[in-house]
């Protein structure tokens, strides 16, 4: 099992996480496609699932941010401006609602 198949069973039971304020939406292909993105778990999620060829040092910093904060280690707020970091240095596209 590689680090990433860990990680998605780490999420598994991790859904009761507080929403925050507001989604981070994420323009993918173009804006054909919008993924709203509501708290950590939701950010964790997607960090795991898109994962670049070849992770940067936001991306890095991203997942292991949210899974501090799915272990109460740091607040969301910061899990969340470490994965609109890890989206700007990946060149997506996000709309704040």
């Amino acid at each position: 099992m590689n680090l990433f198949q860990c990680v998605r069973v780490t999420l598994v039971g991790k859904q009761h996480v507080s929403a925050w304020n507001a989604p981070i939406v994420l323009l993918l292909d173009g804006e054909s496609s919008l993924i709203a993105i509501h708290n950590v778990c939701e950010a964790a999620r997607f960090l795991v699932g898109n994962c670049p060829p070849v992770p940067g040092i936001a991306f890095r910093r991203a997942v292991s941010t949210c899974f501090a904060a799915l272990e109460g280690e740091v607040d969301s707020e910061r899990a969340r401006l470490a994965f609109l970091a890890a989206a700007h240095e990946a060149g997506i596209a996000i709309t704040l609602v």
